[in-house]
C-alpha cells in the first residue's frame, strides 16, 4: 500500500468519524418548535415574565420556576372551555 493510499484511507476514516459523531449528537431543545418538543425537553416560557413559550431543557425550566407539567397544566383549562 502506498503512502498516498494510506493517506486517502485515513482521510475517509476521519470524515466518516466526524459525520457519525455529528449524527449521534442530540439537537439542543431550543432548536425544536413547541409542537415538536421531544419528551427529553420541556415547554416553558424563556424567562419568568415572558408571555411566549419555547422548547427548553428541564433544568432551565426548573431554574426559572416551571416544572415539567406546567405546559400541560396551562392547556387543560383551555381545552375544558372549548
Amino acid at each position: 500500500m502506498t503512502d498516498r493510499t494510506k493517506l486517502i484511507i485515513l482521510l475517509v476514516l476521519v470524515v466518516l468519524s466526524i459525520a457519525l459523531y455529528n449524527a449521534v449528537q442530540p439537537k439542543p431543545c431550543k432548536s425544536y418548535s413547541v409542537g415538536n418538543c421531544p419528551g427529553s425537553c420541556v415547554v416553558c416560557p424563556p424567562c419568568e415574565v415572558c408571555s411566549s413559550i419555547s422548547c427548553q431543557t428541564e433544568e432551565f425550566c426548573s431554574s426559572i420556576g416551571f416544572n415539567r407539567s406546567w405546559h400541560d397544566d396551562m392547556q387543560r383549562p383551555i381545552k375544558d372551555i372549548r
